[in-house]
């Protein structure tokens, strides 16, 4: 599996005996904002432009036609690095989505579903690696399967994909955030310390986005740091590309 880190500026992440400071996990010189939001951008675009597409074909109804560009609209505004505010979607704390959040962004939530599970099946990767004992990342679990052994505690860094029902909601934690941007850094330190709290209690941690490859990472970044597996967001960064690498 082959994971993108996502470092957040500047970041701060709490060990379960100490606070870490700041440039554990400060993002490197050469790491450009500029070229994360293009990515973003294209993606999304990308993405809405496929949903319109399909309603363009679909149905001759102006109103339908304005109503799906209005939610596209809105979807890559709120997304945008600037502004970046996926709560919009309506994702609550236990992973479920409001009548609301159907009502209007209905097509955009079910498409990302949809590319979600049929890319998962397209892969030739594992859905997750074992990054250490008790710490597990990879992609949504929306089949049984797809959790790692023992029952884990689960940390959902999506905002668009909701908790599987054989989640159990109190060993759950909803991290919100937009497909290719780092959650913020009070997400990242309530992140490390929930994820503290469970190993302490001998509960394995799965730490998951859509694949893997990014939020996901970007947390167990920090979840390695704040249990004193690795020393900064380097070591963690390295530790989890040889986990990848020997789960492959």
């Amino acid at each position: 599996m082959k994971t993108s880190i996502l470092h957040p500026w500047p970041i701060a992440v709490p060990s379960s005996s100490a606070t870490v400071s700041h440039s554990h996990l400060e993002a490197p010189a050469t790491f450009s904002c500029a070229r994360q939001s293009a990515v973003i951008n294209c993606l999304r675009f990308d993405l809405i432009g496929n949903a319109k597409e399909q309603v363009l074909v679909l149905s001759d109804d102006n109103g339908h036609i304005q109503a799906t560009g209005i939610v596209a609209y809105i979807v890559a505004v709120a997304s945008h690095n600037a502004i970046n505010i996926p709560w919009i979607l309506g994702k609550n704390s236990q992973g479920r989505f409001s009548l609301w959040s159907y009502v209007f962004f209905g097509p955009f939530l079910i498409l990302a579903r949809g590319y979600a599970i049929v890319k998962r099946f397209m892969r030739k990767e594992s859905v997750y690696d074992m990054i250490s004992e008790g710490l597990y990342l990879g992609g949504w679990p929306f089949m049984m399967k797809h959790l790692p052994p023992g029952n884990p505690s689960v940390i959902d860094c999506t905002c668009e994909l909701p908790r599987s029902a054989f989640v159990p909601t109190n060993e759950y934690l909803c991290v919100p955030t937009w497909d290719t941007r780092a959650p913020a850094p009070y997400q990242i330190e309530s992140a490390a310390r929930w994820a503290c709290e469970k190993r302490a209690k001998g509960k394995s941690v799965y730490v998951h986005c859509a694949f893997g490859h990014g939020r996901s990472a970007c947390v167990m970044c920090a979840v390695l740091v704040a249990l004193g597996i690795a020393e900064n967001w380097k070591d963690a960064e390295n530790i989890i590309q040889k986990g990848n690498i020997a789960d492959t």
